[in-house]
């Protein structure tokens, strides 16, 4: 059998100690954060899908809310349409919309919400009122089962208005709302 020195045994016992801790979600003060929670204030940015006859569609990221105008720019689209640059100058965007350009002479622009799985994947939240159960599975923390629970709530009891109304479907609580509704957002309410 192996012996060893003091100091070695006080090592093995620190690492020990410490994944004890871990285990029993008691981290020491000093002992790194694994996932860092977002403040109060976290960075924004603005997620566009400019699509259609644009020479190079695709997805594009802004530090301030665009105008439709400045994502079709990005996405080499033409300034001079001057219909669609007067339409567009005073709206902005909310992240997550998509703008479909048309082809022909008069360049018209349609604007959609992004498909939910696209938002999702480019780390925007999604709208648990209209999700569905496939799209809601692909939340840490949601199974399918929980998944199905929360549509045919929604179903059956109307939109969700509030993150506590989300604790009237069977398997959510108060730590289950706070992990995963970084990954969730409700519709703005007035």
């Amino acid at each position: 059998m192996k012996t060893y020195s003091g100091s070695r045994q006080i090592v093995f016992s620190v690492i020990a100690v410490l994944v004890l801790c871990s285990g029993n979600s008691v981290t020491p003060p000093f002992w790194p954060r694994s996932f860092h929670e977002p403040g109060p204030d976290p960075y924004k940015q603005w997620i566009i899908e400019v699509l259609g006859s644009v020479p190079r569609p695709g997805v594009y990221f802004f530090r301030n809310a665009p105008t439709p105008a400045e994502a079709v720019k990005k996405a080499g689209g033409k300034e001079y349409f001057s219909a669609f640059i007067q339409d567009s100058e005073s709206r902005v965007l909310p992240s997550g919309t998509t703008i479909h350009m048309t082809p022909g002479l008069s360049q018209n622009f349609i604007l959609h919400a992004t498909d939910i799985e696209k938002s999702f994947i480019a780390g925007l939240p999604m709208d648990i009122n209209t999700a569905s159960a496939t799209t809601l599975s692909l939340v840490p923390g949601i199974s399918t089962a929980l998944a199905h629970r929360i549509v045919a709530d929604r179903i059956e009891h109307g939109h969700f208005t509030s993150w506590n109304g989300l604790s009237r479907v069977k398997g959510i609580g108060p730590a289950t709302i706070n992990r995963i509704r970084h990954f969730l957002r409700l519709p703005d309410l007035p």
